[in-house]
């Protein structure tokens, strides 16, 4: 189980700890002239906006957003590379199943077989008749195989949220550069009306199926919560099948002023995150991006929590004494930086863990610090 704790933890900041995916206030896919000029649907597109790399084909992404376009309703098929959770397990099952199915095909063991050998020694003792000696260790191995089957975890899913691409190529490469070659390709055919770029890209693109997931929405005051707390992390899952729920990454800028560059939840518990984060760090000012090619996002994702009717929101004016001014960023980032927030029916975090409703562990560390010591913490803390 501790084991199976840090694996999910660590791949779970491979997979999350990401800067927010491209959204319906974005550009769709069927009409890229919102954002580029019209010679994307030119002839010349693979030159000008490709990435001429050798893992993967710019004809193939250019090919599929020359056929959708105006085509809001055209089917396309979109690919995720997600950490393989069952890696270490599967390898070690096909590893036994070949043992079994050589011993099937032949009448005999694999000669010079580790694992046979020291299963052998292990009943040689004990079990003198030779036949029945081969026979439990055939059982041993049988059950092993069993046992590690029913440790498997459910697969993940593309989510609304995710970033995804239109190239299975490229979701390929992402896997065996960013997930250390241990991944799966996921895959979904979704409407072109759901898909959405920056337009810094044209592999790369964000699932949205045009939900506005309200902070509030889904809550469930019955949930069994895990929270495992850093220096600069957040992560919360169900504490008992140990699903993933949502991550954020903050810092400490000056006095109460913290700056979250991501945050990401499953649908229906943006509310426990954002509220966690109230609680526990106790921020005076929340969410400032100080990195100019995000603080749009920032921008876009306190928009939609001014909206919730559960949260309650004080802005500074650039005249008031603690105010925090950004120099070379808008008004209406400023505006942001220097809002205080409040859930008006905040979640007892204290009460869910005197409850038993909730377990948290808290490890003084920072994100590029997180080593065994601090996953063997919280999986203890767990276990």
């Amino acid at each position: 189980m501790r084991d199976l704790i840090k694996k999910l933890l660590r791949e779970t900041l491979d997979y999350k700890g990401e800067h927010s995916a491209p959204d319906k206030d974005d550009t769709p896919i069927y009409d890229m002239t919102q954002t580029l000029p019209d010679d994307i649907y030119s002839n010349d597109a693979v030159r000008l906006y490709g990435e001429h790399s050798d893992e993967y084909s710019d004809q193939y992404s250019i090919h599929i957003i020359h056929s959708v376009r105006n085509k809001p309703k055209a089917k396309v098929k979109i690919y995720r590379a997600v950490p393989d959770l069952n890696y270490d397990v599967s390898k070690k099952i096909k590893e036994l199943s070949s043992i079994i199915s050589y011993k099937n095909q032949f009448g005999f063991y694999p000669m010079k077989n580790k694992i046979v050998n020291d299963l052998d020694a292990k009943y040689y003792d004990s079990i003198s008749d030779y036949d029945k000696r081969m026979q439990q260790i055939y059982n041993d191995i049988e059950t092993e195989i069993n046992n590690l089957s029913a440790q498997k975890s459910k697969g993940l899913t593309i989510n609304n949220g995710d970033w995804v691409t239109i190239n299975p190529d490229y979701a390929k490469s992402h896997g065996r550069n960013n997930l250390n070659n241990k991944f799966k390709i996921i895959t979904k055919t979704v409407p072109a009306n759901t898909l959405f770029t920056f337009g810094d890209s044209i592999h790369e693109w964000g699932y949205n199926e045009g939900v506005n997931e309200g902070i509030n929405e889904g809550i469930n005051e019955g949930v069994n919560l895990a929270i495992f707390i850093t220096d600069s992390y957040i992560i919360i899952f169900d504490k008992a099948t140990l699903n993933f729920y949502g991550v954020a990454t903050y810092e400490k800028i000056e006095n109460g002023l913290y700056h979250i560059p991501a945050m990401g939840a499953e649908k229906g518990y943006g509310f426990y995150l954002f509220n966690i984060i109230l609680t526990l760090i106790n921020p005076d000012y929340l969410i400032a991006d100080r990195d100019s090619s995000t603080s749009a996002l920032a921008v876009k994702m306190l928009n939609r929590i001014y909206q919730d009717p559960n949260i309650e929101h004080i802005t500074l004016k650039p005249t008031d004494k603690n105010y925090f001014h950004y120099p070379n960023e808008s008004s209406e980032y400023n505006a942001i930086v220097n809002t205080k927030f409040r859930i008006k029916k905040p979640l007892n975090v204290s009460k869910m863990l005197a409850d038993g409703k909730a377990i948290m562990a808290k490890q003084k560390i920072r994100t590029d610090k997180l080593n065994d010591k601090a996953f063997d913490y919280f999986s203890n803390k767990l276990g």
